[in-house]
Protein backbone atom coordinates (compact mmCIF):
# COMPACT_ATOMS: atom_id res chain seq x y z
CA UNK A 1 0.00 0.00 0.00
CA UNK A 2 2.95 2.69 0.81
CA UNK A 3 4.28 1.59 -2.16
CA UNK A 4 0.92 2.65 -4.07
CA UNK A 5 0.54 5.85 -2.52
CA UNK A 6 4.66 7.09 -3.05
CA UNK A 7 3.89 6.06 -6.89
CA UNK A 8 1.09 8.31 -6.56
CA UNK A 9 2.81 10.91 -5.20
CA UNK A 10 5.50 11.03 -7.26
CA UNK A 11 2.67 10.66 -10.33
CA UNK A 12 0.83 13.40 -9.04
CA UNK A 13 3.17 15.94 -7.94
CA UNK A 14 4.89 17.36 -10.67
CA UNK A 15 1.66 18.65 -11.63
CA UNK A 16 1.85 20.86 -8.65
CA UNK A 17 5.25 22.14 -9.22
CA UNK A 18 5.24 22.74 -12.97
CA UNK A 19 5.07 25.99 -13.83
CA UNK A 20 1.88 26.06 -15.97
CA UNK A 21 0.37 29.54 -17.34
CA UNK A 22 -3.04 30.11 -18.89
CA UNK A 23 -3.28 30.76 -22.38
CA UNK A 24 -7.12 32.52 -22.50
CA UNK A 25 -8.81 34.80 -20.45
CA UNK A 26 -11.70 32.71 -18.06
CA UNK A 27 -15.05 33.99 -16.63
CA UNK A 28 -17.88 31.97 -15.49
CA UNK A 29 -21.45 31.11 -16.84
CA UNK A 30 -24.51 30.37 -14.77
CA UNK A 31 -26.09 27.89 -16.63
CA UNK A 32 -30.25 27.17 -15.36
CA UNK A 33 -30.40 23.32 -15.75
CA UNK A 34 -33.57 21.45 -14.49
CA UNK A 35 -33.75 22.10 -11.23
CA UNK A 36 -30.73 24.74 -10.00
CA UNK A 37 -28.24 26.42 -11.70
CA UNK A 38 -25.14 25.22 -12.76
CA UNK A 39 -21.73 27.66 -13.17
CA UNK A 40 -19.67 26.47 -15.94
CA UNK A 41 -16.01 27.97 -16.92
CA UNK A 42 -17.04 30.22 -20.00
CA UNK A 43 -13.48 31.06 -22.08
CA UNK A 44 -14.81 32.61 -25.43
CA UNK A 45 -12.66 33.28 -28.80
CA UNK A 46 -11.00 36.49 -28.73
CA UNK A 47 -12.18 38.27 -31.66
CA UNK A 48 -15.31 38.69 -33.79
CA UNK A 49 -15.01 35.69 -35.69
CA UNK A 50 -17.76 33.12 -34.98
CA UNK A 51 -15.77 29.71 -33.05
CA UNK A 52 -15.69 27.04 -36.11
CA UNK A 53 -16.76 24.55 -32.99
CA UNK A 54 -17.66 24.20 -29.13
CA UNK A 55 -16.07 22.32 -27.32
CA UNK A 56 -16.84 20.89 -23.65
CA UNK A 57 -14.52 20.58 -21.20
CA UNK A 58 -14.87 17.67 -18.40
CA UNK A 59 -12.29 18.24 -15.36
CA UNK A 60 -10.50 15.00 -15.14
CA UNK A 61 -10.32 14.88 -10.81
CA UNK A 62 -13.35 16.95 -10.51
CA UNK A 63 -12.05 20.12 -10.05
CA UNK A 64 -10.63 23.05 -12.40
CA UNK A 65 -7.02 22.63 -12.44
CA UNK A 66 -4.04 24.35 -14.16
CA UNK A 67 -4.03 21.44 -16.48
CA UNK A 68 -7.63 22.45 -17.66
CA UNK A 69 -6.66 26.13 -17.69
CA UNK A 70 -4.13 25.80 -19.88
CA UNK A 71 -5.61 23.51 -22.52
CA UNK A 72 -9.01 25.36 -22.11
CA UNK A 73 -7.57 28.69 -22.48
CA UNK A 74 -5.40 27.49 -25.42
CA UNK A 75 -8.28 25.78 -27.04
CA UNK A 76 -9.96 29.32 -26.97
CA UNK A 77 -6.88 31.24 -28.81
CA UNK A 78 -7.45 28.69 -31.52
CA UNK A 79 -10.50 30.29 -32.04
CA UNK A 80 -13.00 27.62 -30.11
CA UNK A 81 -15.79 28.48 -27.57
CA UNK A 82 -14.70 26.50 -24.18
CA UNK A 83 -17.20 25.39 -21.67
CA UNK A 84 -15.95 23.46 -18.77
CA UNK A 85 -17.80 21.29 -16.90
CA UNK A 86 -16.29 20.47 -13.21
CA UNK A 87 -17.37 16.33 -12.76
CA UNK A 88 -17.79 16.67 -8.94
CA UNK A 89 -19.03 20.09 -8.58
CA UNK A 90 -21.95 18.79 -11.52
CA UNK A 91 -22.67 15.86 -9.12
CA UNK A 92 -23.32 17.66 -5.75
CA UNK A 93 -25.42 19.75 -7.89
CA UNK A 94 -27.87 16.96 -8.89
CA UNK A 95 -27.33 15.25 -5.20
CA UNK A 96 -24.43 13.43 -5.92
CA UNK A 97 -25.50 10.22 -8.83
CA UNK A 98 -27.49 11.44 -11.51
CA UNK A 99 -30.20 9.69 -14.31
CA UNK A 100 -28.21 9.48 -17.58
CA UNK A 101 -31.28 10.92 -19.50
CA UNK A 102 -31.04 14.42 -17.09
CA UNK A 103 -26.88 14.31 -17.71
CA UNK A 104 -27.64 14.49 -21.42
CA UNK A 105 -30.42 17.36 -21.18
CA UNK A 106 -28.09 18.90 -19.41
CA UNK A 107 -25.36 19.44 -21.07
CA UNK A 108 -27.84 19.72 -24.26
CA UNK A 109 -28.79 23.51 -21.99
CA UNK A 110 -25.09 23.89 -21.13
CA UNK A 111 -24.37 24.05 -25.09
CA UNK A 112 -26.99 26.34 -25.27
CA UNK A 113 -26.04 29.03 -22.92
CA UNK A 114 -23.12 29.61 -25.20
CA UNK A 115 -24.00 32.98 -27.12
CA UNK A 116 -24.82 32.54 -30.66
CA UNK A 117 -22.75 35.94 -31.32
CA UNK A 118 -19.89 34.01 -30.85
CA UNK A 119 -20.55 30.55 -32.54
CA UNK A 120 -20.58 30.16 -36.30
CA UNK A 121 -23.96 28.60 -37.55
CA UNK A 122 -24.51 24.69 -37.10
CA UNK A 123 -20.64 24.97 -35.21
CA UNK A 124 -20.33 20.91 -34.40
CA UNK A 125 -19.84 20.44 -30.74
CA UNK A 126 -16.99 18.22 -29.49
CA UNK A 127 -16.46 16.55 -25.68
CA UNK A 128 -13.10 16.53 -24.32
CA UNK A 129 -12.03 15.05 -21.33
CA UNK A 130 -9.88 13.18 -18.96
CA UNK A 131 -9.24 10.78 -16.20
CA UNK A 132 -13.05 11.14 -14.78
CA UNK A 133 -13.74 13.94 -17.50
CA UNK A 134 -13.07 11.54 -19.82
CA UNK A 135 -15.69 8.89 -18.55
CA UNK A 136 -18.32 11.70 -17.83
CA UNK A 137 -17.75 13.01 -21.42
CA UNK A 138 -18.14 9.08 -23.35
CA UNK A 139 -20.88 8.78 -20.77
CA UNK A 140 -23.02 11.68 -21.87
CA UNK A 141 -22.25 10.89 -25.27
CA UNK A 142 -23.82 7.35 -25.02
CA UNK A 143 -27.05 8.60 -23.58
CA UNK A 144 -29.29 8.46 -27.03
CA UNK A 145 -30.40 10.57 -28.81
CA UNK A 146 -27.30 12.34 -28.53
CA UNK A 147 -27.35 16.15 -28.07
CA UNK A 148 -27.92 18.46 -31.36
CA UNK A 149 -25.01 19.30 -33.51
CA UNK A 150 -22.42 16.25 -31.53
CA UNK A 151 -19.90 15.48 -33.51
CA UNK A 152 -16.89 13.93 -31.63
CA UNK A 153 -14.98 13.01 -28.12
CA UNK A 154 -11.41 13.66 -28.03
CA UNK A 155 -10.13 11.84 -24.63
CA UNK A 156 -7.28 11.24 -22.60
CA UNK A 157 -6.13 9.17 -19.18
CA UNK A 158 -9.41 7.23 -19.79
CA UNK A 159 -10.26 4.88 -16.90
CA UNK A 160 -12.07 1.28 -16.97
CA UNK A 161 -15.30 2.00 -15.80
CA UNK A 162 -17.49 5.25 -15.20
CA UNK A 163 -20.92 6.82 -13.02
CA UNK A 164 -23.42 8.75 -13.43
CA UNK A 165 -22.76 10.56 -10.30
CA UNK A 166 -19.35 11.24 -8.33
CA UNK A 167 -18.09 8.65 -5.28
CA UNK A 168 -15.09 9.87 -3.13
CA UNK A 169 -13.32 6.39 -4.20
CA UNK A 170 -13.74 6.95 -7.86
CA UNK A 171 -10.95 9.27 -7.47
CA UNK A 172 -8.50 6.65 -6.94
CA UNK A 173 -7.10 5.46 -9.85
CA UNK A 174 -6.58 1.85 -8.57
CA UNK A 175 -10.34 1.74 -8.00
CA UNK A 176 -12.92 1.20 -10.58
CA UNK A 177 -16.50 3.15 -10.32
CA UNK A 178 -19.04 0.10 -9.10
CA UNK A 179 -22.50 -0.42 -8.20
CA UNK A 180 -25.41 0.83 -9.30
CA UNK A 181 -25.22 3.67 -11.69
CA UNK A 182 -21.86 2.75 -13.47
CA UNK A 183 -20.72 1.12 -16.52
CA UNK A 184 -17.61 0.07 -18.13
CA UNK A 185 -16.20 2.32 -20.49
CA UNK A 186 -16.15 -0.21 -23.46
CA UNK A 187 -20.40 -0.48 -22.80
CA UNK A 188 -20.61 3.60 -23.79
CA UNK A 189 -18.22 3.20 -26.33
CA UNK A 190 -20.69 0.68 -27.76
CA UNK A 191 -23.47 3.21 -27.82
CA UNK A 192 -22.02 5.91 -29.77
CA UNK A 193 -23.81 5.31 -32.59
CA UNK A 194 -23.50 3.43 -35.68
CA UNK A 195 -23.12 4.51 -39.89
CA UNK A 196 -22.95 7.94 -40.65
CA UNK A 197 -24.23 9.21 -37.59
CA UNK A 198 -21.68 7.69 -35.07
CA UNK A 199 -19.96 9.98 -33.27
CA UNK A 200 -15.91 10.03 -34.25
CA UNK A 201 -13.71 9.32 -31.67
CA UNK A 202 -9.91 10.51 -30.67
CA UNK A 203 -8.06 9.37 -27.88
CA UNK A 204 -4.49 10.80 -26.66
CA UNK A 205 -2.34 8.43 -25.96
CA UNK A 206 0.93 8.78 -23.66
CA UNK A 207 3.98 6.97 -24.34
CA UNK A 208 3.76 5.69 -20.50
CA UNK A 209 0.53 3.96 -20.60
CA UNK A 210 -0.32 5.57 -17.11
CA UNK A 211 -3.75 5.46 -16.36
CA UNK A 212 -5.22 5.13 -20.12
CA UNK A 213 -6.98 2.07 -21.23
CA UNK A 214 -7.32 1.87 -25.12
CA UNK A 215 -9.01 -1.55 -25.14
CA UNK A 216 -12.67 -0.07 -25.28
CA UNK A 217 -11.88 1.48 -28.86
CA UNK A 218 -12.70 -1.42 -30.56
CA UNK A 219 -16.25 -0.82 -29.52
CA UNK A 220 -16.27 2.43 -31.46
CA UNK A 221 -18.40 1.90 -34.67
CA UNK A 222 -17.26 5.31 -36.17
CA UNK A 223 -14.19 7.01 -37.74
CA UNK A 224 -11.54 6.96 -34.38
CA UNK A 225 -7.84 7.71 -34.55
CA UNK A 226 -5.55 7.30 -31.76
CA UNK A 227 -2.58 10.00 -31.49
CA UNK A 228 0.30 9.02 -29.29
CA UNK A 229 2.47 11.75 -27.29
CA UNK A 230 5.52 11.94 -24.88
CA UNK A 231 4.86 12.49 -21.41
CA UNK A 232 7.14 10.74 -19.08
CA UNK A 233 6.30 9.88 -15.41
CA UNK A 234 7.78 13.32 -14.66
CA UNK A 235 4.89 15.06 -16.41
CA UNK A 236 2.06 13.50 -15.50
CA UNK A 237 -0.86 16.08 -15.20
CA UNK A 238 1.05 18.28 -16.81
CA UNK A 239 -0.16 19.84 -20.60
CA UNK A 240 2.77 19.81 -21.84
CA UNK A 241 3.71 21.43 -25.57
CA UNK A 242 3.58 17.82 -26.82
CA UNK A 243 0.26 17.16 -25.13
CA UNK A 244 -0.90 20.06 -26.82
CA UNK A 245 -0.11 19.48 -30.34
CA UNK A 246 -1.19 15.91 -29.81
CA UNK A 247 -4.58 18.06 -28.63
CA UNK A 248 -4.34 20.29 -31.86
CA UNK A 249 -4.06 17.29 -34.41
CA UNK A 250 -6.97 15.49 -32.59
CA UNK A 251 -9.12 18.60 -32.99
CA UNK A 252 -7.62 18.82 -36.85
CA UNK A 253 -8.24 15.43 -37.30
CA UNK A 254 -12.43 16.01 -35.59
CA UNK A 255 -12.87 18.96 -37.52
CA UNK A 256 -12.03 16.97 -40.91
CA UNK A 257 -14.55 14.60 -40.70
CA UNK A 258 -16.93 16.96 -39.98
CA UNK A 259 -16.41 18.78 -42.97
CA UNK A 260 -16.06 15.56 -44.53
CA UNK A 261 -19.83 14.35 -43.27
CA UNK A 262 -21.23 17.89 -44.24
CA UNK A 263 -20.40 17.59 -47.67
CA UNK A 264 -21.26 13.94 -48.27
CA UNK A 265 -24.67 15.07 -46.32
CA UNK A 266 -24.72 17.21 -49.67
CA UNK A 267 -23.41 15.00 -51.82
CA UNK A 268 -20.37 16.39 -52.46
CA UNK A 269 -17.68 14.19 -51.50
CA UNK A 270 -17.04 10.13 -50.97
CA UNK A 271 -17.79 9.24 -47.13
CA UNK A 272 -14.60 9.56 -44.30
CA UNK A 273 -13.28 6.59 -43.57
CA UNK A 274 -14.69 4.30 -41.03
CA UNK A 275 -12.83 2.47 -37.86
Amino acid sequence: MMHRLLVLLLLFLPAFLHGQKSDGVRTTLPVQLAHAVFTVHDLPPPGTTPAPAVILLFTGKGDWTLWEDRVGGHLAKMGYYVLGIETVRYASVKGGDYAPDDFAADLERIVEAAPPAFVARNAPIFLLGRGLGAAAALGGAAVPPPPPRLAGLIVTDVPERGRYGYHLRDRIPFLAPGGEGTFTIKEAAAKLGTGQSALAVAQLHPDDGYFDTTSWLSAVQGPKKTIAYARGWKNFGVATPAFIRALDEAVAWQLSVHTLRTELEQGAAPPPAGP
